[in-house]
């Protein structure tokens, strides 16, 4: 199966977001090693300004239990709250006919290379 595109934003003063490519058969894995995590959380933010619609966030669940902690200060922005660690971009879409996480659609993805210039 193809690979799908989704943006990892970093935590830390420099976020540096970059477009990565994730193997949808193996997602979770990908997200899993890409944030440094082994628990997820879907967390959904306010779309149409700051992120296309339909866009969501996908970040450590116990980001605040590892150390050093790293404020994500771009999710923080787009969740109007305090977001620790890396997060990945993702799109909410349908994978075999059920919701799921799903890359970025080509307008979603020129949004965000436009946006952040990359």
């Amino acid at each position: 199966m193809k690979k799908e595109s989704f943006i990892l934003v970093h935590a830390g003063s420099q976020p540096a977001p970059e477009i990565i490519q994730l193997d949808p058969d193996h997602l979770l894995d990908g997200m899993y090693q890409a944030i440094r995590c082994d628990c997820i959380e879907i967390v959904r933010v306010q779309t149409g300004l700051l992120l296309p619609y339909g866009v969501v966030l996908v970040a450590d669940e116990s980001g605040w239990f590892r150390e050093p902690v790293l404020i994500n200060r771009l999710a923080t922005i787009w969740y109007s709250d305090v977001v620790p660690g890396n997060v990945v971009l993702a799109a909410e879409g349908y994978r075999n006919g059920e919701p799921d996480l799903v890359g970025l659609n080509d307008f979603q993805l020129k949004y965000l290379r436009d946006a952040f210039g990359i």
